[in-house]
């Protein structure tokens, strides 16, 4: 729990610190630079992973909702941290449970099959070496890649009194962390 706060602290402080407008442009640019990146979307707790064509892994992402249970101005914060919270804890629960299952080596080489289309010679025992690469990179990482979550967005919704949070992680948000970790003990 203490390691939560200490993110949640760090993250805050980085987002003080910087330009919303910078940070958004950053983003674009990412995302044209990483066309080539393919998804694999997990049923059960709104996960996505990301990775290249060649097994090297990108990002998960998490999906969580929370419900605003009063109009006092400080129901919608509290709901914000529940949900960031959960798709945390939802995070931190497929990389125990679900990384480890066959399932997960499937559902990988079904979105490399899929984005292959164009290529009738690739045979599906590639399809299963790069899943079980991804697998192996995110199992390595994991402990610094629940270091490294941070939430990517948030949204209130009015009508539906609900507020909707996507976390992710990956390989640049560990850099970052860690960056942020020297800058914070000097």
């Amino acid at each position: 729990m203490k390691i939560l706060s200490i993110i949640f602290s760090l993250v805050f402080f980085a987002s003080a610190c910087t330009n919303t407008e910078e940070v958004a442009e950053k983003v674009k640019a990412l995302i044209e630079k990483d066309k080539t990146s393919i998804e694999t979307q997990f049923l059960g707790g709104g996960i996505t992973v990301s990775y290249d064509k060649k097994g090297g892994f990108k990002s998960i992402t998490s999906t969580s909702t929370s419900k605003v249970t009063s109009t006092l101005p400080s129901a919608v914060e509290e709901a914000y941290k529940i949900a960031t919270l959960k798709a945390r804890r939802q995070i931190a629960e497929f990389m125990d449970t679900e990384i480890q299952s066959e399932r997960f080596t499937s559902s990988v080489s079904d979105s490399l099959q899929d984005s292959e289309n164009t290529n009738e010679n690739v045979e599906s025992k590639n399809w299963n070496t790069i899943a079980l690469k991804v697998k192996e990179n995110i199992t390595q990482k994991s402990s610094q890649l629940l270091k490294g979550t941070f939430v990517q967005s948030e949204k209130h919704d009015l009508e539906k009194k609900l507020v909707i949070v996507i976390v992710a992680t990956g390989i640049d948000s560990v850099g970052t962390s860690k960056r942020l970790k020297k800058l914070m003990s000097q």
